[in-house]
């Protein structure tokens, strides 16, 4: 077995999440051993690729299982269509302000975060805030074939409105999969066992 990297593509423009799932999904082959780990919103195109390919599982980390689980400042931005102002100079401008309480703590983590944010388009940005802020799961993946990991302390997806997390963990937060890289490599080796 062997583990492969899918890099965030260019969405075109006013592309449906569908369509660049179609494309982002297109290396992979269909089989019943693909494993999918998907962070945050990778997490949301991860459950949309097990919907159109051979999948075994899908593995969730600080990310959502459904609308449900959507926190309503998504919900409102959708109705106000704010993904539109949500601009990556925006949000590099206002990161120190809410840093801290995310989980980037270390200047090394801040520096991380600003590299990984500037190496998107400002297209790319607004669309993925926009889609996340639409999506519906129009269906569900069965139990035993998704696992979600989560950090009590995410306040970008709240853990009280996370459902039914397999995992839980206690100083994780939404960048705990550099904080609790070992932990999250525990859970993960447990769960392809």
């Amino acid at each position: 077995s062997s583990i492969e990297y899918l890099d965030w593509i260019e969405p075109h423009k006013q592309e449906p999440l569908t369509s660049y799932v179609k494309r982002i999904s297109g290396p992979i082959s269909d089989s019943d051993e693909n494993i999918l780990v998907g962070h945050s919103f990778g997490g949301v195109v991860s459950q949309e690729i097990f919907n159109i390919k051979t999948i075994k599982k899908v593995m969730l980390i600080s990310s959502i299982r459904s609308r449900q689980e959507l926190p309503s400042s998504f919900k409102i931005s959708r109705i106000l269509g704010a993904h539109r102002f949500l601009t990556k100079k925006l949000m590099l401008a206002t990161f120190p302000f809410w840093a801290k309480e995310h989980g980037f703590s270390s200047e090394e983590e801040q520096q991380l975060f600003r590299e990984m944010v500037s190496s998107y388009s400002n297209r790319y940005h607004k669309w993925a805030i926009r889609r996340l802020s639409e999506w519906e799961s129009f269906y569900e993946i069965p139990s035993d074939r998704i696992v979600q990991i989560h950090g009590k302390k995410d306040l970008t997806f709240p853990i009280k409105i996370i459902q039914a997390p397999n995992y839980v963990l206690e100083e994780g937060d939404h960048f705990m999969l550099y904080h609790h890289a070992k932990k999250l490599s525990k859970i993960i080796q447990q769960e392809l066992s």
